[in-house]
Order: structure tokens, then sequence, then C-alpha cells
């Protein structure tokens, strides 16, 4: 019974260090709201100690890291337009009461309608690039196509009872450019991981290689095993097997002192 409950003893110790040393998932999210133009660039540094700490780990237990940095570009457009069309004439009717001393109820409206079309235009693909360590990201904007349309009143005289003239003007808007959402995602190499573990800050930079956008927000995305790291020269034991190991020497010291 007693040699029993020394090998349950055993088996709760090996569960209870494999539990401590599974990675601890952290993230951290930074907001920006900078605007780059073409050739700018901007430098950043997230500083994770607090978060660390609040988890009660230190940088030291950072075993991976991921970046995203979130950002969009806006259509900046160039807007031409064509020359505006004729008047043409549409008529229509409607009753009213008060005409009926004329004779007829039915007041004739008359419309006059001319066409004009602009389109706004954006060819520049804006290019977001983010260095972090050694590694380098980038994503660019893709193209957009849509068009709108609006009538605007030009002038208007008469009445509801003798018959309304109205000009007005219909426009259509097409739009094209490149624009919309950008994003870059970076794992962090050895160079970014050791800069990140010697202080808990990790440093980037942000620049545009053509156009213009703005950068949003950043998101850190970490794993942390709450272990001590051996010093560099040191071999790097596996700690269920030196548990195990060490555990077993007990056992076997115990069940010999019973023997004898």
């Amino acid at each position: 019974m007693v040699r029993n409950k020394f090998l349950a003893g055993i088996a709760a110790l090996i569960c209870a260090a494999s539990a401590q040393a599974l990675p601890v998932s952290l993230t951290a999210n930074v907001t920006a709201g900078d605007h780059l133009g073409f050739g700018a660039a901007k430098s950043y540094a997230i500083n994770i100690n607090d978060l660390l700490a609040s988890n009660s780990l230190g940088s030291n237990a950072i075993s991976f890291g991921q970046l995203t940095v979130f950002g969009h570009s806006d259509a900046a457009y160039n807007v031409t337009g064509d020359s505006y069309s004729g008047y043409t004439l549409t008529t229509s009717t409607h009753y009213n009461a008060g005409a009926c001393n004329h004779g007829n109820c039915n007041v004739t409206d008359y419309t006059y309608t001319r066409n004009h079309s602009s389109y706004g235009y954006d060819f520049v693909t804006d290019t977001m690039k983010v260095k972090v360590g050694d590694s380098t990201g980038s994503d660019t904007s893709e193209w957009q196509q849509s068009a709108s349309n609006w009538t605007t009143l030009d002038s208007q005289s008469g009445s509801d009872r003798f018959g309304r003239t109205t000009y007005q003007t219909a426009n259509t808007l097409n739009n094209g450019s490149f624009s919309g959402d950008l994003s870059v995602t970076l794992n962090l190499d050895n160079k970014a991981l050791s800069d990140l573990i010697a202080d808990g800050i990790l440093s980037l930079s942000i620049w545009s290689s053509n156009g213009q956008f703005n950068i949003d927000s950043m998101r850190l995305h970490l794993l942390a095993v709450d272990l001590p790291i051996p010093p560099a020269d040191a071999q790097i034991p596996v700690p269920t097997s030196l548990l195990l190991t060490g555990l077993g020497l007990a056992a076997l010291a115990t069940m010999r002192r019973r023997q004898a």
C-alpha cells in the first residue's frame, strides 16, 4: 500500500511539472494613428514589461513572437470631368383641383435635364513596409472601383397649380483607386527575440516605399514558458526527464531500505 501511494505521488509530481512547462499565450495591442507619405518612416517600441509582470513572468520566459501591423490607404483622387450635355425635355402631368377653373385639372410639368460625368482616379499603389529584427514584410493596396449617381437642381419656376418648369443636372461619378486595408505579419526572428528578451521592449520600423497610408495599430502575440534559461554553454535538459530520473532514484533507495 505504501509503495502504491509513493508511485501515485510520483505521477502527481510529473503531471505538475508538465503543466508548469506549458506555454502561456499573451497578446499586446498598440494603437497608432500615424500617417506616412511617400518615403516617410517611423520607428516604434512596444513595451511588454507590464504585460509580463501581470502574468508573473520575466522577459526571459518568451519563446515565440508574432507581430502584425494594421493600416489602411485612403484614395487620393485626381478628378476630371466631361463637358455638360445639352438639356433634354421631358414632360409629365399631375392632377390639381385648383386648376379646374381653366377647364382641365391635369397640369403639365416641364423638366429639362442635362448630364455630366466626372472621374476620380488614384493609380498609385500604396505600399506599407515593416521591419523587425532582420525580417521585412510588405503589403500593397488593391484596386477598388465604384460609381455613384445623383441629381442637382439648377432652377425651378411655376407652381403645382399651373405646372412647374425645372432645369436639373444628372451627375455620375466614376471612382477607381488603389486603396483599402493593409496588414503585415512577421514572426520574430532570433535577433528580434533576443532584443525583446533583453529588456522586454520590441523595436520595429514602418515606412512607405510607394504612395501614402495610415498606420492604425499593432498586435504582438507571444508564447512564454515560465522556466529558467540556463547558460548558453550548458546542455539544456528536458525538465520531465530530469524529474523522472530524480524520482526514480528516490524510489529505488526507498525500496532498498524496506528490503534491508
